[in-house]
């Protein structure tokens, strides 16, 4: 097994309220992508039923601010978007560089992932196939103790850019350049260039919950306090190739 490589540190945490790929709004066929339902957070919760965020609205306060679910999460009340590959997303800053270079812009978050990670180089599933171990932070309320340490993410995937997405991404080209073209009804045969630029973890890679591991840092796996491993902006991330 090959060693551990630290990628770098987390620079953005968000959670999807509800999906991205929505209804058109001039009723037309097919879905648009609409970036609206992304909420940036303070603190993710990993747990085996999905990602939850919240906002700390009194700094230093671990009991202040509500947990929101994704809408990736087992338990949401929509349901539909739960699939259980797709629970977790993780992005990097190299690749929305190289996506704002292809588009003319790419704001950080974007596509959707719940980390964002700083990096400046870009990364393959050749270079993260065999794991993902991430920094976790502490957490201590009257009713609740979790430790510090880390966790362990196994088989991340490349996310699959959709056509909606694609489009999304080519109306920003063309209004970048000044051209007033929609691109709402383009195929995907006139997306596909976009689209297969967008694949191999350009767009980000996603991974499962429901078998989280925990490192030899964080509570035994019989500890009811594992449930919830909660990320924090800053939080180091390593990987390992495949």
């Amino acid at each position: 097994m090959s060693e551990w490589i630290e990628i770098g540190s987390v620079v953005k945490l968000q959670i999807q309220r509800e999906r991205l790929s929505v209804a058109r709004i001039d009723g037309g066929v097919g879905k648009r992508y609409d970036p609206s339902g992304l909420l940036g957070v303070d603190q993710l919760g990993l747990t085996p039923q999905g990602v939850i965020g919240r906002h700390l609205t009194i700094p230093g306060d671990p009991d202040s601010g509500g947990w929101m679910m994704d809408v990736h999460s087992k338990i949401h009340p929509d349901g539909s978007a739960f699939t259980p590959g797709r629970a977790l997303s993780i992005g990097f800053t190299s690749h929305y560089q190289a996506m704002a270079e292809r588009f003319g812009e790419a704001p950080l978050g974007v596509a959707g992932e719940n980390i964002i990670v700083a990096c400046d180089r870009m990364l393959t599933i050749g270079d993260l196939g065999g794991g993902l171990r991430l920094e976790t932070a502490g957490y201590s309320s009257a009713d609740t103790t979790i430790p510090a340490g880390e966790v362990f993410l196994d088989q991340p995937k490349p996310a699959a850019p959709c056509v909606p997405f694609s489009r999304f991404m080519r109306q920003a080209r063309s209004r970048v350049a000044g051209l007033e073209i929609s691109h709402a009804d383009d195929s995907a045969d006139e997306v596909a260039p976009d689209r297969d630029f967008l694949r191999k973890g350009m767009r980000g890679f996603v991974m499962r919950l429901d078998d989280l591991n925990t490192g030899t840092a964080s509570a035994g796996p019989n500890d009811a306090t594992t449930d919830v491993h909660i990320i924090e902006l800053g939080a180091s991330l390593w990987a390992r190739a495949r």
